[in-house]
């Protein structure tokens, strides 16, 4: 992990997602709106990964300098602000960042075979 890992990522389950893609374009409220959709909760990296390890039960982390070239391709941090679209027609996300992790690790061991 490049750095400390410490910028904040907005992650939101694909689920969440398409639920608010269907429920917007049925909503009349919406119509000539533009939504941002996601968690609207500030996560650092690092924090995500550390997840996916308690999850998965294996793996780990190791922490290395940022390489020269970072600079152009690192976005910096990012939190969506999904007020409008929770003021517009109610929406907000169900699935928690942990409970997501969790479907998609149990996905990969069942349809891979990953232990």
């Amino acid at each position: 992990m490049y750095g400390e890992g410490l910028q904040l990522r907005d992650y939101v389950h694909v689920n969440d997602v398409v639920r608010a893609f269907l429920v917007s374009g049925i909503d009349e409220r919406t119509n000539g709106q533009v939504f941002n959709v996601g968690s609207g909760q500030p996560v650092a990296f690092r924090d995500m990964a550390y997840i996916v390890i308690r999850l998965a039960k294996r793996g780990s982390i190791k922490f290395v300098e940022w390489p020269a070239d970072a600079a152009q391709t690192e976005t910096g941090s990012f939190v969506a602000d999904i007020s409008l679209i929770k003021n517009t027609i109610g929406w907000s996300p169900r699935i928690s960042l942990e409970d997501g992790l969790a479907y998609v690790i149990r996905e990969y061991k069942e349809h891979f075979g990953i232990q």
